[in-house]
């Protein structure tokens, strides 16, 4: 697993607080065995609405047939809340964790 801090950062219960900024967000998860899933972030426990929903699906023996990382450009001020992200579509799913990511980068 890689970690970049990002100053100001913090985890409140299964929430990221990221300090105010504009953020490019990027996740991708990788699944085992033979499911499916959809996936976006939430911002202050809501979906957020210029974000692109990630997409994964998986075949036997981690063949990955097809997935389509989560994305979105985020604006945080200091009242936003902190991002967390939700299965929309799919259960039963496992992730493999060392191909699985999330990217933040902070833009301003």
């Amino acid at each position: 697993m890689r970690f970049s801090s990002i100053q100001g950062a913090s985890f409140v219960g299964n929430e990221l607080m990221l300090p105010p900024g504009v953020y490019e967000i990027e996740s991708d998860l990788r699944l085992n065995p033979n499911v499916a899933i959809e996936w976006n972030m939430r911002v202050g426990g809501t979906i957020y609405a210029g974000s692109i929903p990630g997409s994964s699906v998986s075949a036997v023996a981690l063949l990955h047939t097809s997935t389509a990382p989560q994305r979105a450009i985020v604006t945080i001020t200091s009242s936003s809340g902190g991002i967390d992200f939700i299965i929309t579509n799919g259960v039963g799913a496992n992730l493999v964790s060392d191909c699985s990511y999330l990217k933040i980068t902070k833009l301003q």
